[in-house]
């Protein structure tokens, strides 16, 4: 699990929520994902669950991101890893090619923590079986579908800004139309402005 978004480029106010960036076993993505979102129903929160958003999820089976580009390559090297297994590593490693975007610098340190909690164990050995299968991929139709009802419906989030998911089996992340492709086209038309200046 890592931090991204405005808090780890250090722009956070204090409207801003928590973007987390996280990393799954191969195949249990989905589930994760759906834990989490239960988790932030949990009354105890006190209505500060629009704080924390389960931004971006990968699992190990496909770890490269697919748009390669300055955006994406600003967003790795600036998360910040808290709870490690070693999976953010190889993370790293397999999206290598933003370092041709900062070749200056590194990727952020990681500390792995070597023993998981008995909690963590536990859990996963109840969805380590055919019915987490199914249940992986119920989730993953289930998800998908309600998305894709809100982007037709075009509903907004508490910021009053389009909400939109994009989803595979191996990721679950804000669909690049509604802010990263706008981002991208404002981006290249100041550097070509630069560029014949």
């Amino acid at each position: 699990m890592a931090i991204s978004g405005s808090v780890s480029k250090n722009f956070a106010d204090e409207q801003a929520d928590i973007d987390y960036f996280i990393i799954t076993k191969a195949d249990r993505l989905w589930i994760a994902r759906t834990l989490l979102h239960i988790y932030k129903k949990n009354p105890f929160l006190k209505n500060r669950n629009e704080y924390y958003c389960m931004n971006y999820f990968v699992d190990e089976a496909d770890l490269v991101i697919e748009e390669k580009n300055i955006y994406t390559a600003t967003e790795i090297y600036t998360i910040i890893p808290m709870a490690c297994n070693g999976s953010i590593k190889t993370f790293f490693e397999a999206n290598s090619w933003s370092h041709r975007y900062f070749p200056n610098l590194s990727f952020p340190p990681i500390k792995v923590q070597k023993n998981s909690p008995w909690y963590k164990k536990v859990t996963e050995s109840i969805f380590n079986n055919k019915i987490g299968n199914w249940l992986e991929n119920y989730f993953f139709w289930l998800t998908t579908k309600r998305w894709k009802k809100k982007e037709v419906e075009k509903r907004l989030n508490t910021k009053g800004e389009l909400m939109g998911l994009k989803t595979g089996k191996h990721f679950s992340k804000p669909n690049p139309i509604f802010f990263h492709n706008t981002f991208m086209s404002k981006y290249e038309k100041r550097l070509n402005e630069l560029i014949k200046n």
